[in-house]
Parts: structure tokens; sequence; C-alpha cells
């Protein structure tokens, strides 16, 4: 038996109205998501419900099911939405909607990072960081961005495919109000202080932010307004940035050359003060550190399955 989020005790496996069975639970954070398959059909989903709110549906679900049409390698699909339904959970009465999505087998890029489940090189780092990139150019170029870009918002699908997931509170072209505040350390400055006017560099910065972070084995930047270990770090990223650096090979006992310069001046970028200042996209591609070398899709999967063999799927 396990708890959701209304604090109900359920038992696994159990069948969603003979659509989906219910095999156990992923999250019990904002909205209650299961692992789930067809009962005829072996092919595994993440289903996401959310119960009705004063018998309408919920608003999270309208936000998150206006992003259904998204298909691209680097993102996760929706891959049925439901209005209203009943509710399936044993002794729980009322209506919900559920998302069904696209299930990412090996957990999120904060558990591999939290649990050093998989130890980054800077190729590796380099491949996924290509991959978060791409996934964000097919955003911005729908008029979507993101706005919650962090480790845990990052799943490793199929053949360790980076994609990008939990769209409940990204931005639409059109959109009147901006309603993301962000999560702390990987927000830009400007969602912090809600003047947020390009929502598109504000996923660059939260990119930079994790392009350390993946490089660092899951290290952080900064701690925004906190001393960590004697050092102001926000600060010095802006202040004096060469101590910024020189901080980080001290906190992380690394040689000096492990941050090269090219790496340097691309995250020094897209974490630029000033949104205005960071570059989009096709600029970020334009950087040597990003020409390096990269996986393909068959090197990856041979790559992290020779070297990483306890990595399994959930």
């Amino acid at each position: 038996k396990k708890q959701t989020t209304s604090g109900l005790m359920i038992s696994f496996p159990f069948t969603y109205k003979n659509d989906y069975l219910i095999i156990d639970i992923i999250d019990k954070s904002r909205a209650s998501v299961y692992k789930a398959k067809q009962p005829n059909s072996d092919t595994i989903y993440a289903l996401k419900l959310f119960p009705y709110t004063d018998k309408r549906p919920s608003p999270e679900y309208m936000y998150e099911a206006r992003f259904s049409d998204l298909k691209h390698p680097n993102i996760i699909e929706i891959i049925e939405k439901t209005y209203k339904k009943k509710n399936p959970l044993k002794g729980k009465q009322g209506t919900v909607s559920y998302l069904v999505l696209e299930y990412a087998p090996y957990g999120s890029f904060h558990d591999l990072l939290s649990e050093s489940k998989l130890i980054f090189d800077e190729k590796l780092t380099r491949t996924y960081f290509h991959q978060l990139i791409n996934g964000l150019e097919y955003l911005h170029n729908e008029g979507i961005a993101h706005l919650d870009i962090k480790p845990a918002n990052l799943l490793m699908g199929n053949n360790y495919i980076l994609k990008i997931c939990d769209f409940g509170f990204s931005y639409k072209e059109g959109d009147t109000d901006i309603v993301s505040e962000g999560t702390s350390y990987y927000r830009a400055p400007e969602i912090k202080e809600k003047s947020c006017n390009n929502p598109k560099a504000a996923d660059i910065y939260s990119a930079g932010i994790v392009l350390f972070t993946i490089k660092c084995n899951g290290k952080v930047p900064h701690k925004e307004d906190k001393v960590y270990h004697d050092y102001q770090l926000y600060e010095l990223m802006y202040k004096d940035n060469e101590a910024f650096w020189e901080a980080h090979c001290k906190l992380q006992n690394k040689h000096s050359n492990f941050f090269s310069r090219d790496f340097q001046e691309l995250f020094n970028a897209m974490t630029a003060a000033n949104p205005e200042d960071r570059p989009d996209i096709s600029k970020i591609k334009s950087f040597k550190w990003y020409q390096g070398p990269v996986f393909d899709e068959k090197e990856l999967v041979d790559y992290i399955s020779s070297n990483f063999p306890a990595l399994k799927s959930q």
C-alpha cells in the first residue's frame, strides 16, 4: 500500500475503469502521477490525475493540457487527455481529469545526480546539453517558454534520451501573465523578482544553470542569496567572475583547468544578469564549447550500458 496526495491508502495494482491498470505511484507532489498500462498491453505510461475543484476541472489540468500537441524527441509527450472522469481511487468520491504521458523509465536527472547513478564527463555533459537545447529550441519556435527548467523536470526516456517534462507553469504566447515563480538556484533573477519580460531568455538562464549542475555532478553554481562555505557565489558570478571560478575549483577540489575558458564563456553568457545580453538558441550553438564532440544515439546507449550497468529502468 502507498499513500496518495489526498492521504488515501491504495493497493496496487488496480484497474482505472478498465482503461488503465495502475501499477505503482511515481510522484505525489502537486498532482498524483501513477505508473500505468492498458490491461492487454505491455506499454507503460505515466497517468497524472487532477481532482476537480469546486465541481470544475482543476486550473492545473486546464493549464497543462494546453500543451498536448507538443511532439519532439526531447519533450515528454501527452498521449491522451480526459476532461471528466469518475475518480477511480478506492473509497474516493468525486471527479477527476487526467493526462496520459509518455513514461520515462530511468527517472529524473535530479535523481540521477543526487544518487550518483550516472557520472557525467565532458562529452556526456555536452550530449545531454545538446538534447536540452534541442528541446528548448522546439518550444521557443512554438512560442512556448518552459519557465521551470531544472534537473527534476528533465527525465531520461528510452535509449537514455533526455525529455523535458512538467508544463504546469509554462508560458505560451498570448498569455497575459507569467505564473511561474521558478525554482530556487535554477530560476532567472527576473523570475525571482517577478519582473520577467522575456520568458525565453529566462529559459536560457535556467539551462545554463543545468549545464553547470550536470557537469559538476549535482553541484549548483550558487545558492542565490545564501553564503556557501564563506562564499557569496551569486555575488561573485557578477562582480568578480574570475574569483567565482576559482572558488568553485576549490570547493569541488578540481584542477584549475576543469572549467575550460570555452565552458566559462558559454555559462557566463547564458547566465548574464541582463536577459537581453543572453544568447538565443542559434547563438548558443555557435559557441566553441557547444561544438565539441557528442555521442550519437547508438554511441550513447553503448556508453551508458557499458559504463553504468547498475542504471536500471524503474
